[in-house]
């Protein structure tokens, strides 16, 4: 399982900047990985299933999307209370998951709502666009880093 782990983080560096128009705002109700890819391709964004994956780091299995190119891991936890204590695991920059320092090949944006942790590795703008639209920003990444610093 760790290969589909690789191969997303691989795909997720290799696409462009992804200057595409802007993604609709539409914070729908997102309830798991189908209504999340549901409401990005209702956003414009091309998403196909790239299946699961388990990394050591995070305590439950994701379901993989590639949004344009982009990886989004979709991890659903029982509850909101164990989605919470995981993510106080993720450091500000998003390169430090439960105690591991990770050499993401990409950008990470950590997304959360409810039971629900969204990793999208990338730089696709329209697919970040989208995922802000339903998730709002991210809380642990280069963007949330920067933001915390002031710069």
């Amino acid at each position: 399982m760790r290969s589909c782990l690789a191969l997303g983080v691989v795909v997720g560096a290799c696409g462009g900047n992804g200057a595409e128009g802007p993604a609709p705002a539409t914070r729908g109700p997102v309830s798991g990985y189908e209504s999340l890819v549901d409401s990005l391709r209702a956003a414009g964004v091309e998403v196909e299933d790239a299946g699961e994956t388990a990394p050591p780091f995070l305590s439950v299995p994701a379901r993989v999307a590639r949004a344009e190119g982009d990886l989004v891991q979709v991890y659903a936890y029982p509850d909101s209370t164990a989605m919470d204590a995981e993510a106080r695991g993720i450091s500000r920059d998003g390169f430090t998951v439960g105690g591991r320092r990770v050499a993401w090949l990409g950008p990470p944006h950590f997304h959360r709502r409810g039971r629900l942790l969204v990793l999208h590795i990338g730089d696709r703008a329209r697919v970040a666009r989208a995922l802000e639209a339903i998730f709002g920003p991210p809380f642990a990444g280069p963007s949330a880093a920067r933001d915390s610093t002031g710069g």
